[in-house]
């Protein structure tokens, strides 16, 4: 015998749904809400053993600096990132997506048009971003720094990266 639907056990479920919606959509908006939300972009990597195949990542430390005989203490010099993108452009990479805030001219001039010539070869280059904190006399606000105008014109797009501490407001208590 086929036993029909209770609508009693309707309500209670759709109630319930509801109610569990709401409830975690009011979660979100406090304090607390914020470090689960930013919690939930990372389940998905739980259950997501390594890498995928066609990732990789490009990590410069102070040992880098060390092989290229660069100051461990300045900005690696954009020769070298020009380079380095030529040759991710040589091997097929998709995307490359520099972490790096290049707001400032390098300490050559030809460096950063050599640099700006590799990111337009490219052309699925992307730079970052940073936006900060300023006070000037009474008045505070944020601040963005874009990516230096050569650069951020020769890239495919520059987007906003988060660097330092988080604001108060974004901060767990």
């Amino acid at each position: 015998m086929i036993r029909s639907p209770d609508r009693k056990e309707d309500r209670r479920g759709l109630a319930l749904g509801l109610v569990l919606t709401v409830g975690i959509g009011l979660l979100l908006t406090l304090p607390l809400g914020d470090g689960l939300a930013r919690l939930s972009y990372d389940v998905p990597f739980v259950f997501h053993h390594g890498a995928p195949d066609e990732l990789m990542m490009v990590y410069l430390d102070a040992g880098v600096k060390r092989a290229l005989s660069q100051p461990p203490d300045s900005p690696l010099r954009r020769d070298f990132h020009a380079r380095l993108l030529d040759r991710l452009t040589a091997d097929g990479a998709k995307l490359v997506l520099f972490d790096f805030i290049f707001d400032q001219p390098g300490s050559d001039p030809g460096a950063d048009s050599a640099f700006a010539a590799a990111l337009r070869r490219n052309g699925r280059a992307v730079l970052m971003a940073d936006e900060s904190d300023e006070l000037q006399g009474n008045l505070g606000g944020r601040v963005l720094t874009p990516p230096l105008p050569l650069l951020a014109r020769a890239a495919t797009t520059w987007g906003l990266a988060r660097l330092g501490q988080p604001r108060a407001e974004e901060r767990p208590s």
